[in-house]
C-alpha cells in the first residue's frame, strides 16, 4: 500500500478497524487494514453517472460477509452493492426519495448504516420531518428508524411543532444509535440515546449542550474514556463535553489543518480484510 498525503484521499467510513477511503485523483475505492497492511481495491462500479456521492462499507453478520453500499446521481440518486471480494454490483431497489448524503458520517449501528435526511411529506400538517434512513447489509434494503416523539423540522410560520431545528446528527454512543438535534426555545442542543434499537418509546434524553442554537450541526462521535463524549461541530471544530460538569473542552490540532473537515472513529484490529 502506497503512502498517502492526508490531501490525496477522502475517509468514507471505518469498521472493525477496516478503512474504506476514496483516491481523490483516481475516484477510486479501497478497504484497507492499517494494522495489517491489507488492502482491496474495490471494483468500478461500472454505471454511467455524473458523478459519486459516497460508499460506506458495511458487514452482514448471518452471511460473515462485509459489503459496499454506493451512491451516484444520474437524475436522481441511484444505490449498489458489492460483497467484497466479488465483481458484480448490484442495483438496490426503492432508494429513498429526497436522500440527502451532505453527512460524511454514517454511524453502523444492529447491522446497518444510518443518514438524517429531511424528506417531504411525512410531517404532521404538511411540515416536512427529520426522519433516520436506514440501510440493513442483511436484507440489503432501505428502512426507517423511528425518530424521538415530536421530532420535527418547521417548513413555514404556519407549522405549529416548529420548535426544533434542522441542525442534527446521529451517531453511535456506548453501541446504541444517537441523535442530536437544537431547540428554539430551550437554547441548546439535545443529545438522544436509543437504548432499544428500533424501538421509538427507548429514546432517552441525556443531557443538553448549553450552544446558542444556529445553523450548525453537532455530530456525536464517542464516549470517552473519562466520561466525556467528544463531539464535531459544523465540521470545523472538535470538543468533548463533560455531562457531569456540564464543562467544554475544546480541541487543537497542529499542522495543515483544513477550514472543514470530518471525523472518523476508528478502533484498530486484525480483522482480515477478505474472510
Amino acid at each position: 500500500m502506497r503512502d498517502y498525503q492526508t490531501n490525496q484521499i477522502k475517509v468514507c467510513n471505518s469498521l472493525d478497524g477496516l478503512i474504506c477511503f476514496c483516491e481523490n485523483k483516481t475516484k477510486s475505492y479501497y478497504v484497507y487494514n492499517p494494522l495489517t497492511g491489507e488492502n482491496v481495491v474495490v471494483p468500478q462500479c461500472g454505471i454511467k453517472s455524473s458523478g459519486s456521492l459516497g460508499c460506506w462499507l458495511g458487514f452482514s453478520g448471518k452471511s460473515n460477509e462485509y459489503k459496499l453500499l454506493k451512491f451516484v446521481f444520474n437524475t436522481s440518486v441511484d444505490a449498489f452493492i458489492l460483497t467484497l471480494g466479488t465483481n458484480s454490483w448490484r442495483s438496490i431497489a426503492l432508494t429513498p426519495r429526497d436522500i440527502d448524503l451532505n453527512s460524511s458520517y454514517a454511524p453502523f449501528v444492529n447491522g446497518a448504516l444510518h443518514w438524517v435526511n429531511t424528506t417531504r411529506g411525512y410531517g404532521p400538517i404538511g411540515c416536512d420531518s427529520e426522519v433516520i434512513f436506514s440501510f440493513d447489509f442483511e436484507e440489503e434494503k432501505f428502512g426507517q428508524v423511528p425518530a424521538p416523539a415530536d421530532y420535527y423540522l418547521t417548513v413555514g410560520a404556519d407549522c405549529e411543532f416548529g420548535k426544533r431545528y434542522s441542525a442534527n446528527g446521529v451517531g453511535v454512543l456506548g453501541g446504541c444509535l444517537s441523535l442530536c438535534y437544537g431547540l428554539h426555545f430551550k437554547g441548546g442542543y439535545e443529545l438522544w440515546v436509543m437504548n432499544e434499537y428500533g424501538i421509538k418509546e427507548s429514546w432517552t434524553k441525556f443531557f443538553v449542550i448549553p450552544f446558542k442554537v444556529g445553523a450548525s450541526c453537532y455530530q456525536p462521535i464517542r464516549f470517552m474514556g473519562n466520561g466525556e463524549i467528544l463531539v464535531l461541530r459544523h465540521n470545523r471544530t472538535v470538543f468533548s463535553y463533560d455531562p457531569n460538569k456540564r464543562r467544554i473542552r475544546h480541541s487543537k490540532f497542529y499542522g495543515n489543518v483544513k477550514q472543514r473537515y470530518s471525523i472518523t472513529p476508528h478502533v484498530p484490529s486484525f480483522v482480515k480484510v477478505l474472510k
